[in-house]
Order: structure tokens, then C-alpha cells, then sequence
């Protein structure tokens, strides 16, 4: 049976307005500032760091895992990019940022991702 593999490759500036936006939607209030810098660091997970620079100081903000892939799809939702709700997702290394890879078809574990 066929499958879908599909990309949604986002730049440094989506992917800090994605942890932005999420950041503020689940009440965290990790990023408080504005983001100076965006890095996105490659290895077995994919990592983002924000330099965030803030009022009194900079600091340095680290968010991978499911964090990271919960605030790619938010900013998919909010921005009308349609993602099948029953597909595996994961994030990718891209070549200057990060990408969501959506994967949809027979036989595919499904995932669940907490937005809040």
C-alpha cells in the first residue's frame, strides 16, 4: 500500500515566531525578550537555541523534543497549512532551520502531540 511523505521546511524567523507564539499560548513564559538569534543545532534530536535579549539580560533558550514539533504544528494550524491529524510527524534537520516531516499512510504509527 502507498504511502504520503510529505515536508514543510520552515526558516530561523518561522521557527522562532512558532516558539514564540506557543510559548506565550501554554503560559510558559520561557522567551521573555526579543529574539536576537536563532541556531538550529543537528544531532539525534533536532535543537533550537534562542538568544533572547531582554530588558536586564540575554539569555540563552533551548527547546527540542516534542516541544519543538508541538510548536511546528501550532504554527501550521494557525497559519492554514493543513497537516492530517492522523499521520506520524517528527522534525528534521534543514539546511539553514528545521523541517516537518508528515508521514501518512497504511500500516504508519500514528502520534499524538499535547499542544498545551
Amino acid at each position: 500500500m502507498p504511502y504520503e511523505v510529505r515536508d514543510i521546511v520552515f526558516s530561523k524567523e518561522e521557527v522562532a515566531a512558532a516558539l514564540c507564539a506557543h510559548d506565550r499560548m501554554c503560559g510558559e513564559q520561557e522567551i521573555q525578550g526579543a529574539v536576537a538569534d536563532v541556531r538550529v543545532e543537528n544531532g539525534d534530536d533536532v535543537n533550537v537555541k534562542l538568544s533572547v535579549e531582554g530588558a536586564d539580560e540575554s539569555q540563552i533558550v533551548t527547546v527540542g523534543g516534542d516541544k519543538l514539533l508541538a510548536a511546528l504544528i501550532r504554527y501550521c494550524i494557525e497559519n492554514n497549512i493543513v497537516i492530517p491529524r492522523r499521520s506520524k510527524k517528527s522534525v528534521l534537520p534543514a539546511a539553514d532551520a528545521a523541517r516537518l516531516r508528515i508521514e501518512v499512510g497504511a500500516g504508519l504509527p500514528t502520534q499524538t502531540v499535547d499542544l498545551d
